[in-house]
């Protein structure tokens, strides 16, 4: 099977490595950003109810075709880590804490 041109290795089967370090431009530090518009909760329930995933993230079948970067992935869990910590320290200060 041909090499897709965008790629420079191709591995079929697993892979195990010590370490493996990934260079990306994309991450989502701006989740703490006093001007971040963080989602309402009521939001996400309803999306995810409509979606069966959350805001952003990509559908399986969509990984599935398409297959997804591990520097996006990683981006997102995080993103999605950054939001699920605000919503606590939100929910903290609500519940008086």
């Amino acid at each position: 099977m041909a090499l897709p041109p965008a790629y420079k290795l191709d591995v079929s089967g697993p892979v195990n490595a010590p370490e493996i370090h990934i260079n990306g431009d994309i991450w989502p530090d701006f989740g703490f950003d006093k001007d971040y518009e963080l989602k309402p909760l009521e939001e996400v329930e309803v999306y995810t109810e409509e979606n069966n995933r959350l805001l952003w993230m990509p559908s399986s079948d969509e990984v599935a075709e398409k297959g997804i970067s591990i520097v996006k992935m990683d981006a997102l869990l995080l993103q999605k880590i950054e939001e699920m910590t605000l919503h606590l320290l939100a929910l903290k200060k609500k519940i008086g804490c």
